[in-house]
């Protein structure tokens, strides 16, 4: 019993160091994922709504040689 009660720390610091090591890295690379996601989804929002609008003032432009 002595055994196991003179090594006790050295038996629960590796495995919470372990722990928040762990808990960090997915932390982490669960925020870069998310942020990178954001990222490219509101990059082709963006490019699609200014293509829509070229489109639109391209489409405009033809209706009004079309009316003149």
């Amino acid at each position: 019993m002595a055994f196991c009660t003179d090594y006790f720390p050295l038996t629960i610091v590796p495995f919470f160091a372990i722990f928040l090591t762990a808990t960090l890295s997915a932390f982490f690379s669960l925020l870069f994922a998310i942020i990178l996601i954001n990222h490219l989804v509101i990059g082709c929002f963006n490019d699609m709504k200014n293509y829509q609008l070229r489109l639109a003032a391209v489409s405009n432009r033809v209706t009004l040689i079309i009316i003149n």
